[in-house]
């Protein structure tokens, strides 16, 4: 009995993206414990505790996504809520500290960031195999 070959490309992309979701988000996972150790909740307490534990949630979710599928939209919405955050921490500082030019520079610095950028790639990578997944 042969397996149709569009079924088995699917699943080496699928394979893939969940390899390269789940590297992504075992960095994002580093970073989210690296921040928690640096970063003083008592300015900003709430944007400086979701600044740690987002990240830090990444990995556990990406992990659930073996088990239920529909986590990767969890994962999207973690990313989702980790860039606010972002911006108003960096605009928070930046702003106290007198270089702020614009919103938009802030913007833009923090959409350039490692962590961002991974994060985002890891909601990306989840979802697009989900969609996968569900098409087959």
């Amino acid at each position: 009995m042969d397996i149709p070959r569009e079924l088995t490309e699917r699943r080496l992309i699928r394979f893939g993206l969940n390899g390269i979701a789940g590297l992504l988000s075992f960095g994002v996972l580093g970073f989210g414990l690296y921040s928690a150790w640096g970063i003083d909740p008592r300015f900003n307490p709430v944007p400086s505790t979701l600044y740690y534990v987002l990240p830090i949630a990444s990995f556990p979710v990406f992990l659930i996504g073996f088990v239920w599928r529909r986590a990767a939209i969890v994962q999207a919405i973690l990313a989702l809520a980790y860039l606010p955050v972002c911006i108003a921490l960096g605009w928070r500082q930046c702003s106290s500290l007198g270089y702020c030019t614009s919103i938009a520079s802030v913007i833009l610095v923090n959409l350039e960031s490692e962590a961002v950028l991974a994060f985002l790639g890891t909601a990306v990578a989840s979802v697009v195999s989900m969609v996968l997944g569900e098409r087959s």
